[in-house]
């Protein structure tokens, strides 16, 4: 529950536009989680986050500038927030930083991030990723 009464209208605007990164009827999903960037337990913005990576026993969020250890499992992280859609075994992507998609070979796909990085979308999951960018 928010409580905005002692806010104007343009407070409460900006609020939301700066913190809330995207709702689904009355629900609001979360917007942060708690990430470890060099031994220091810091938040990180799930409008930061350009994808998921699960490497081993260990999951990381990648941002812009940095990589950060996420305490939770990868299957979790798909239904934080819609944003928030799996790729591959390892990886969950935040679709809202998804530049470019390109058909490759063996029915896969290719997904470039808008910081020209490429991840590939394997066959398993090619369908659900294809609805998903039809839905939203």
């Amino acid at each position: 529950t928010f409580l905005f009464d002692n806010y104007s209208e343009e407070d409460v605007i900006q609020f939301l536009e700066e913190y809330i990164v995207s709702s689904v009827g009355n629900n609001f999903y979360g917007i942060q989680l708690k990430g470890i960037r060099q031994g220091e337990l810091t938040k990180v913005l799930f409008s930061d986050i350009y994808y998921f990576e699960a490497i081993q026993s260990r999951l990381y969020a990648y941002t812009q500038e940095s990589a950060y250890l996420i305490k939770c499992k990868l299957y979790e992280i798909e239904d934080l927030n819609p944003i928030f859609i799996r790729i591959n075994k390892s990886t969950v992507i935040n679709i809202l930083f998804v530049g470019r998609v390109r058909p490759l070979i063996n029915s896969k796909l290719q997904v470039e991030l808008l910081d020209g990085q490429d991840l590939e979308v394997n066959r398993k999951y090619r369908k659900n990723f294809l609805n998903y960018l039809e839905e939203y």
